[in-house]
């Protein structure tokens, strides 16, 4: 009984380092974008409406709240104009809303992960469509891109007009270090935990991505701690 007692003093001493860890890390983040413009963010999965959350930004981006497969969303970023005269199509769902926009080949899948109703889901998405900014940042990562995908990612700036983008990987074979980065930790299954909570109340992506530095245009942005990026490359 001793040492149970002991032992939740002792994580509940931990819970509170780490969140004020956390708080000092929110409020340096907040500082340090304070004077960022308007910006649109595309992501692939939750990480885009986290960093507006972190932020306290308004949602400026379509891409909020949902995931979509690689492949997929390098098809929706690279004809945006076409994608957003598209009416979802939704099939059924049990725990969130799934739909698709686009014909045939074009066919791109979106899980609404975080919507209750077709209607909320599709409301939203057409609500921020309209609200892209000049400023537009991609971020995704490569699970199962094949090499006529990553050379559509390469080429991406010649379809859209995208300021700045990145893309993370377990093929180290792949990653450039400017654009394509190898993250040591990931095998292929986990590429895309990098939004996941930890338990230190921190999100990996906030370990070793600076993105405030890579939204000013700065190079030093990807981070060598916890040993998750190569930093060799």
């Amino acid at each position: 009984m001793y040492d149970g007692w002991i032992k939740n003093i002792c994580r509940a001493g931990i819970k509170a380092l780490n969140k004020r860890k956390y708080d000092r890390y929110i409020n340096d983040i907040r500082a340090r974008g304070k004077n960022l413009p308007d910006f649109t963010l595309l992501t692939s999965d939750c990480m885009g409406g986290l960093i507006y959350h972190t932020l306290g930004r308004q949602f400026l981006s379509p891409t909020i709240n949902l995931s979509i497969k690689d492949s997929d969303f390098l098809k929706l970023i690279s004809d945006l104009p076409y994608y957003f005269s598209q009416e979802f199509l939704f099939k059924e769902w049990t725990n969130y809303p799934v739909g698709s926009i686009g014909e045939e080949s074009r066919k791109v899948e979106v899980r609404f992960e975080h919507y209750k109703t077709e209607e909320d889901a599709v409301a939203k998405w057409n609500d921020r469509k309209m609200r892209l900014t000049n400023d537009i940042y991609v971020i995704m990562a490569d699970l199962d891109l094949s090499n006529e995908e990553l050379e559509s990612f390469k080429q991406l700036n010649k379809r859209l007009n995208v300021k700045r983008k990145i893309m993370f990987t377990w093929n180290k074979n792949r990653a450039d270090g400017k654009e394509i980065f190898f993250v040591n930790s990931y095998g292929r299954q986990r590429v895309k935990s990098y939004s996941k909570l930890r338990k230190d109340g921190f999100r990996d992506y906030e370990i070793f991505f600076d993105y405030i530095k890579w939204m000013k245009m700065e190079d030093d942005f990807m981070l060598d701690k916890g040993n998750l990026v190569d930093s060799t490359l």
